[in-house]
């Protein structure tokens, strides 16, 4: 729609002018760095809510990401982004039920012994409706916005336009390539049926596991646009981490990090969006609920990830070295400098694996974990970063921000048995 376009335009337009005030700024003070820093993101995040704010789509999801990640914001920064995460409005719900005619050949008042109007959350391409079936389960509908899937090609289109200012940005040359992969993800999350296929996947993996539970899906209840699950009457994050105590935060944080590894390093699945949205907790347990952004991993590359961890833990760099090019982390004129990478490995991203002992995470330490993926892993602008690493980074510093928040001290003993 026009009225997208320009707002979506607008943005980068004013994205563009704020970067280029500050990299003058920042030549003439670079000792101000922190402080230019953080002013950059206030204007670019009160631009993105002005202009964007009120739209849905994957502009928003970004701002959601954002919104907890530790980024040593200034306090009216993180507000901003704070009000992004719940500003997402929900569709009518007469447009609500049309999609679900059309999808299950009924209104869902007549399909369903029960039906809420009123949604029970509104997000970036969906919100979710409480339900009850005629058999007597309570379920939650997840329904799909009409003609999401156009918003999100037209957003993409717009952000393409930018793709080399954010390689600029950003010092990754192959950023076209992360932007398909991107594109190819956020599309696939508009399919209903593949997040359904994802979450009984995920929860044949976990039947077993006493903290982490998937809800059932009833797949006579979903089509591509339409999800119904049992509905989970837990507390949500901001509920738990008001009234938890520390043993629950650490309780739940190591749900957060066996989901992870079990699924990733044993089966080559992950669901890359630690969103706090997407968990409730209840009884001990983490329910996890969103499995719209999922990827499967070659065997192939799972085994160059596991050979990369493995080097780290030894400070192997010669083995580092092959196995992160072999995952196809490089650069353009062949001078990566592995040797630096290792080291920033081992002080941050893997530290807690070389230390062998409870580790507690902070915002501080997240923090460096950024800086060191920015200055060693794409610093100096030349550096070539494989798509099948993109969802993967969201993920792992999304959900080591989310256990800073609660202070969260994990146990990795186990780890070890994933990397066989």
């Amino acid at each position: 729609a026009p009225a997208r376009w320009w707002g979506v335009g607008r943005f980068f337009l004013q994205a563009g002018a704020a970067y280029g005030r500050y990299a003058v700024r920042l030549l003439r003070r670079p000792w101000e760095y922190r402080e230019l820093h953080k002013e950059l993101f206030g204007v670019l995040f009160r631009s993105f809510r002005d202009a964007v704010g009120p739209l849905k789509g994957p502009l928003i999801k970004i701002a959601q990401t954002l919104s907890y990640l530790d980024m040593d914001l200034s306090p009216s920064a993180r507000g901003l982004l704070t009000e992004l995460q719940h500003r997402s409005p929900p569709l009518a719900a007469d447009k609500i039920r049309a999609v679900v005619r059309r999808s299950l050949g009924q209104d869902p008042r007549d399909l369903f012994a029960e039906w809420s109007d009123a949604p029970l959350a509104a997000a970036s391409v969906s919100q979710i409706h409480l339900a009850r079936l005629k058999e007597g389960a309570r379920v939650a509908v997840k329904v799909r916005y009409p003609g999401i899937d156009r918003i999100v090609k037209s957003d993409l289109r717009a952000v393409r336009a930018f793709l080399p200012l954010l390689a600029r940005a950003t010092g990754v040359r192959n950023v076209r390539e992360n932007f398909e992969e991107a594109k190819k993800m956020l599309l696939a999350e508009c399919d209903f049926r593949r997040e359904a296929a994802f979450m009984d996947r995920f929860r044949s993996i976990f039947a077993e596991d006493p903290i982490i539970s998937i809800p059932a899906v009833y797949h006579g209840y979903c089509s591509e646009s339409v999800l119904t699950m049992d509905y989970v009457d837990g507390q949500t994050y901001a509920e738990f981490k008001a009234t938890g105590t520390g043993a629950d935060f650490d309780r739940a944080g190591q749900a957060l990090v066996r989901f992870f590894d079990k699924a990733a390093l044993q089966h080559g699945l992950f669901n890359a969006d630690p969103h706090p949205g997407n968990y409730l907790f209840k009884n001990g347990r983490v329910y996890f609920l969103d499995f719209g952004f999922c990827k499967e991993w070659t065997p192939e590359f799972i085994g160059f990830w596991k050979a990369q961890t493995r080097a780290v833990l030894k400070n192997d760099l010669p083995a580092f070295a092959e196995a992160t090019k072999a995952m196809g982390v490089t650069n353009t004129d062949g001078t990566f400098n592995y040797g630096e990478l290792l080291a920033g490995y081992r002080a941050t991203l893997e530290k807690m694996l070389i230390d062998r002992k409870p580790f507690r995470f902070t915002p501080e330490f997240v923090r460096e974990e950024g800086r060191v993926i920015f200055n060693k892993q794409l610093g100096g602008g030349k550096a070539v970063n494989p798509p099948e690493i993109l969802a993967f980074s969201r993920l792992f510093w999304g959900q080591h921000a989310v256990l800073a928040d609660l202070g969260a001290r994990i146990d990795y003993s186990a780890f070890n048995t994933f990397l066989e």
